[in-house]
This record gives C-alpha cells, structure tokens and sequence, in this order.
C-alpha cells in the first residue's frame, strides 16, 4: 500500500511538472500569410490618368488612359482624356498657350495651319470620334474634334463640327467657344462678315468673353465698315 502511495506521488510530481513546462511555453504564433495583391482595375488607371493630367504630367497621363482602353475599349472618359492630352502635346509642339477649363476647356486655332504636331492631331481625331460613336451629344468632344479638324486644315469638317456643337446646346461655355473658333476661322479665310457674326454670337451667350471680344477689336481694325 505505502509502495502504491509512493508511486503516485511520483506520478501526481511528474504530472505537475510536465503541465507546468507546457504552461510556461509559449504556443508560437503563426506567420499570417500575406494577402495576395489586387490586380489594378481600369478604374483605377482612370484615376491616375486624371491626377497626371491635372499636374501637366502629359506623358504619365496618356499611359494610364492608354492602359484604360485597353482594359475597356468603351471608356469614354479614358478616349476623351486621351484625345485631350494629345491635342494638348501638339499646341506645345507649336508653342501655343493652352487655357485649360476642365471639361468645357477648348484650345484656339492659331492664325495659321499648324506645323508640328500632326501625327497626334490625326489621333486626337480619332479619339473624339470613337467619344462622339459612344456619346454622340457630348459637346466637348464635338468642340475639341473640330479644333484638331480645323488645325489640321480640314475647314470644311471643322465648320461641321463647330456647327454641331452650337447645335446641341447653344447656350454652353462649349457653343462660346465654338463660335469663336468659327470666327476665327472665317477671319482667316477673308469672310469678316461671318466672322462678326460668330464673335457677336460668342458674346451673346458670354458678355465677359475675352477672346471674343478681342478678336472683334481685330476684326474691327481690319474691317471698320463692318462697324458703322
């Protein structure tokens, strides 16, 4: 019996111990298996386009919205940000100032056909032409296609153009701008008449309009006998 007792003290001892060696280990923590990185969505692409744009960050603008039509051929917002950014390339390459306005922004022809830049002009076209298949309405798009039309020397589609801009809302910045550009157009091909016109129009629908009412002090000088 005492033989029995003896053992199991022992026993109970080398229990305890045991339990108490566990207690006194930690259980190590698993390493937590890294979440797998999200592929970028076009939305994304989107973004980064728009914040390079914002910062004239041309070349880092065109990639992303690049990027964009390739994941989404139907993007509108990614082919009218393209169109823009190569318009925008092709006045820096012929050292025009370029105002920019967000989404009504419309870049003036210069007196003269330009130079340089024709190869992102053609695309620029292409660009606002896939924006206006998809959205025929937009009238940004209607006004920067005609612009690259018109300084490419294609007179008789930008007049189209400007036209159709007019025509879908006569009384937006985009239909100011039309109208001045035509203006400017008709200016250069000798018609002062219409381009009168035009500049008069441009100011109906915007009183504060500089550039309007600085092209009809030119028109002025050139052809006083309009203004009597």
């Amino acid at each position: 019996m005492k033989k029995f007792a003896y053992t199991l003290i022992v026993l109970m001892i080398l229990t305890g111990a045991a339990w108490a060696q566990t207690e006194a280990t930690p259980t190590p923590t698993p390493t937590p298996t890294p979440e797998p990185e999200q592929p970028r969505t076009a939305d994304d692409f989107m973004r980064e386009a728009i914040n390079a744009f914002k910062i004239g960050d041309l070349a880092g603008a065109e990639r992303a919205a690049r990027t964009v039509t390739a994941l989404d051929s139907r993007n509108v917002e990614a082919h009218y940000l393209l169109g823009r950014v190569l318009l925008y390339r092709a006045a820096q390459m012929n050292r025009l100032l370029i105002e920019n306005r967000g989404g009504d922004s419309a870049v003036l022809p210069a007196d003269q056909q330009w130079k340089a830049g024709v190869a992102e002009l053609q695309e620029a076209v292409s660009q606002f032409r896939i924006v206006i298949k998809l959205e025929p309405n937009n009238t940004s798009a209607w006004l920067l296609l005609a612009t690259c039309l018109d300084n490419l020397g294609q007179k008789d589609e930008a007049i189209n153009a400007y036209k159709q801009t007019v025509n879908l809302d006569p009384i937006a910045p985009t239909a100011r701008d039309a109208w001045n550009n035509l203006g400017l157009l008709h200016m250069g091909q000798k018609r002062y008449k219409q381009a009168k016109v035009c500049f008069d129009n441009a100011l109906n629908i915007d009183p504060t309009f500089t550039p309007a009412r600085l092209n009809l002090e030119k028109l002025k000088k050139l052809k006083p006998s309009l203004f009597r």
